[in-house]
Order: structure tokens, then C-alpha cells, then sequence
């Protein structure tokens, strides 16, 4: 495990799955884009995206059967979660995700399926509502963390990930649609 240890914001409770296949159509119907708050209007079940409450962005990537998992703090909570985190004013969804991988892992990456964004949570640990979205990615090279971001980055086995105590339900979610699971629940 490549190391270090330390503080993103994070939620873990239920909500929706949405299996879609590209990041910019999904992310273009949902109105995402920039942070702010979500909203639900009546003719749509899933919320709207033009303005989420603490937008928070995740890249799934899977190598040799194998998952790349960031262990870090989420206020005072140690958890596994995937590389990723917030999303300044001024960028959009998928360029806070490139920006955060590449600060979290030195790695470029490409985005591909958005797999899971279940709405705005609220969290247990960081006692904070957020809104996740969980993307399937690719990336060449190994994951290097530089020596100011707090967190560790290794490879794990999926199935212990998604069996683990210290990993949220949105993700555990996320992780099993990337593996090709039809739609799973939160616990």
C-alpha cells in the first residue's frame, strides 16, 4: 500500500443506483456541472444535478481483478472510499475527478460509465450532507501519493471491499455495478 493519512469529506447512506453507460450523457441529463445544492422536481424520481450540495466526485479502477481503494480519515472515521473528493465552484464534475485523482495518485485518468450517483446523503461520520458520484475509470501507470496529500493507496481484492466494515454503502454500491452486479442495496 502506498502511503500517507487524512480528511475528505464523505457520505454513507442509501439511495438510488443508476446504471448509465458515459459520463457525459448521464452527467448532461442530470444538469451537472457545478456545485450548489440538488433539488427534485415532480415529473423527475431521481434528483436534478444543476446545483448539489457538496458535490463530491469518485473513480472506480479496476486492474488485474483488483480495486484501487484510498484509506484515509473522514473527519474522525479511518475508511476505505475510492480516489476522489470535492468539486471546486469553477470545474465541472469530471474535471474535479481528474484534478482529484491526479492529486490523490499522480495518475491521468480517462473517465468512462457514470455507475452510481444515489442523490444527496447525509453522513454518519462527517455528520455533513453530500452528493456522490461513483465513475468507472481506466488509468496506465502505478498510483504514486505525493508527500503533502493524507492517505494511503493500494490495490485490494473487490469482494473484501465490499464485505469490509470501514467502507460506505454508496460505495460498496458503486463497486458492485463496476464488477457488472445488477442493482444492490446499502448495508
Amino acid at each position: 500500500m502506498i502511503k500517507n493519512t487524512a480528511s475528505h469529506q464523505q457520505s454513507y447512506s442509501g439511495g438510488a443506483s443508476v446504471g448509465e453507460s458515459g459520463a457525459q450523457t448521464l452527467a448532461k441529463r442530470a444538469g451537472v456541472g457545478k456545485v450548489g445544492r440538488a433539488r427534485t422536481t415532480a415529473r423527475r424520481a431521481m434528483p436534478t444535478y444543476d446545483h448539489p450540495e457538496n458535490l463530491r466526485v469518485y473513480g472506480i479502477l479496476l486492474r488485474n481483478g483488483r480495486v484501487l481503494i484510498a484509506a484515509e480519515y473522514v473527519a474522525e472515521v479511518f475508511c476505505w472510499k475510492f480516489p476522489g473528493g470535492g468539486v471546486n465552484d469553477t470545474e465541472s464534475a469530471e474535471e474535479a475527478l481528474r484534478r482529484e485523482y491526479r492529486e490523490e495518485t499522480g495518475l491521468e485518468i480517462a473517465i468512462g460509465a457514470l455507475l452510481h450517483a444515489p442523490g444527496t446523503l447525509f453522513s454518519p461520520w462527517s455528520r455533513v450532507n453530500y452528493t456522490p458520484m461513483y465513475w468507472r475509470i481506466t488509468a496506465d501507470g502505478e498510483p504514486v501519493v505525493p508527500d503533502h496529500e493524507p492517505v494511503e493507496i493500494g490495490f485490494k481484492d473487490p469482494e473484501h471491499v465490499i464485505a469490509s466494515d470501514i467502507v460506505a454503502g454508496p460505495e460498496k454500491v458503486a463497486l458492485k455495478l463496476a464488477l457488472g452486479g445488477a442493482k444492490a442495496t446499502y448495508g
